[in-house]
């Protein structure tokens, strides 16, 4: 994090590094899973899929840093 900082999606971890030390975006998979095959029902059914959004967390790790002065 002094010259680069690294940041990853999906809840990653880099197994060389050890878990949670990655920082990462971390979404609910079970919970989009289940959301896309609902919206296939409803485009399936003819009818219009509605919006969704779930939720994500930043999980930060000690591969960021702030920005140098």
């Amino acid at each position: 994090p002094q010259d680069v900082s690294v940041a990853g999606f999906d809840g990653i971890d880099l197994p060389w590094l050890g878990a949670d030390v990655l920082t990462t975006v971390v979404q609910p998979l079970t919970e989009k899973g289940e959301a896309v095959g609902h919206l296939v029902e409803d485009l399936l059914a003819g009818a219009e899929p509605d919006h969704r959004e779930l939720p994500v967390s930043l999980r930060v790790g000690t591969t960021t840093g702030p920005v140098p002065a």
